[in-house]
């Protein structure tokens, strides 16, 4: 909300029958679709090269894990205060 009020754009937000909370909700759901959208693309492309380029035994258990490790660093970047990530970091 505070790129908008800088942008002076936020009344063109605020113009709709819309709650800040839903805004803000909006904004966090679009983020994490797009979070998902990306790291899928980027997984099926590696799942793809490991199929295509790999010729010795991989677990494809361990590979699923680490394509998710990428969503995981995003999602804890955005959400920095998080006891979850903070955990993980450690």
């Amino acid at each position: 909300m505070a790129k908008e009020e800088e942008e002076k754009t936020i009344e063109f937000l605020l113009a709709r029958p819309v709650s800040r909370s839903q805004i803000i909700t909006g904004k966090l759901f679009t983020l994490l679709i797009y979070l998902l959208f990306l790291n899928l693309l980027i997984g099926l492309a590696v799942l793809a090269a490991f199929k295509a380029f790999v010729s010795v035994s991989y677990s494809l258990q361990v590979l699923l894990k680490l394509l998710a490790a990428p969503f995981l660093a995003h999602f804890c970047r955005s959400n920095k205060h998080s006891t979850a990530c903070r955990q993980a970091a450690q």
